[in-house]
């Protein structure tokens, strides 16, 4: 069983914010050996509109 993490990560509202995501997402789930890592943008005031980012955070 993994314990939760909480980990920051900042990133801009674009094609290269998304890269970024993914590719993050990509080490943690490698490193942890897990099929899925959740992910939740913390501050509730941040409206993304860039539809790569908003499909990564779909998956």
């Amino acid at each position: 069983s993994v314990e939760k993490q909480h980990t920051f990560l900042y990133f801009i509202d674009d094609i290269w914010g998304a890269i970024v995501l993914h590719n993050f997402v990509e080490m943690l789930r490698k490193f942890f050996e897990q099929e899925k890592v959740k992910v939740k943008v913390q501050d509730t005031t941040i409206k993304l509109k860039n539809e790569y980012l908003l499909s990564l955070l779909r998956e």
